[in-house]
C-alpha cells in the first residue's frame, strides 16, 4: 500500500510541474560608448528564450536615464555616435553582444526613459555574437 501512495505522489508532483509556468531569466543589458559604460537596464525572458531571440527582447526594454546623464549620451536627440557596444548578460556570463558605429534610440513612456529603435532591433542581431 505504501509504494502505491508513492507512486500516485509522485505521478501528482510530476504532473503538477508540468503545469507550472516556465521561469525566468533576469538579463543585465548594457550599453557602451567608445569603451565606457553609459546606460544599463535590466529585463526578464522565459528561460527557454533561445540567445538570438532575446534580441527581439530589446525592443520593450526601458533604460533609465536623468535628463542630465541623457545630454552626456546622445549626440542629438537620440542618436549616440561611436563605437557602440551591447552586452546581453544573464548573472555574469555574457550571452550575446554586437557592436556597431552609431545608434538610434527613441524616447519611452516618460523623459528618463529610452528604447533601441525597432529598426536598429535587426541590425544588432545581425552584428551579434554570441558567446
Amino acid at each position: 500500500m505504501k509504494t502505491a501512495t508513492r507512486i500516485l505522489l509522485f505521478t501528482l508532483c510530476l504532473m503538477l510541474s508540468a503545469c507550472m509556468p516556465p521561469g525566468q531569466r533576469l538579463l543585465d543589458i548594457s550599453i557602451e560608448v567608445d569603451g565606457q559604460a553609459k546606460i544599463e537596464a535590466i529585463y526578464g525572458v522565459p528561460d527557454y528564450t533561445p540567445v538570438e531571440d532575446m534580441w527581439d527582447e530589446l525592443s520593450v526594454v526601458e533604460f533609465q536615464c536623468s535628463p542630465e546623464e541623457a545630454a552626456g549620451i546622445f549626440e542629438s536627440y537620440g542618436s549616440i555616435e561611436g563605437e557602440v557596444v551591447i552586452t546581453i548578460r544573464h548573472v555574469q556570463d555574457v550571452l550575446a553582444s554586437s557592436t556597431v558605429n552609431d545608434l538610434l534610440m527613441v524616447q519611452g513612456r516618460n523623459k528618463a526613459s529610452w528604447k533601441i529603435s525597432p529598426d536598429e532591433i535587426q541590425r544588432l542581431n545581425a552584428n551579434s555574437q554570441q558567446q
